[in-house]
């Protein structure tokens, strides 16, 4: 089964503690292939994946300690794809997408 479920792992004190963050009813939906970017302390960015059986053209902002989410459409569906972002010091921050597949998904299904 396809998870949605979101886990936040505290290692400050290196201690491997496992807390599911609870949220709102604007949540990614269940997918696979997906990515993530975290911005800032608090904030991450999940985009694109594959969701019943198609690349997602979605983003999500995800506030971790509000545990509230908001959807950004994406001009370009993606899955299999992965990113890295640069916060810059005034907390500006950049997410770079590199790779993917919008529609060639036959290697999932053999």
């Amino acid at each position: 089964a396809w998870l949605n479920d979101l886990h936040v792992l505290d290692c400050k004190d290196r201690v491997w503690t496992w807390s599911e963050v609870m949220h709102s009813d604007m949540w990614p939906g269940r997918r696979a292939w997906h990515t993530t970017c975290c911005v800032s302390d608090s904030l991450c960015v999940f985009m694109g994946g594959f969701v019943e059986g198609r690349a997602a053209g979605d983003a999500y902002v995800v506030d971790i300690e509000r545990q509230s989410a908001y959807q950004i459409t994406l001009s370009d569906a993606r899955a299999d794809h992965t990113a890295c972002c640069r916060v810059s010091s005034d907390g500006s921050a950049l997410i770079f997408v590199l790779g993917g597949t919008r529609d060639n998904f036959n290697y999932i299904r053999s």
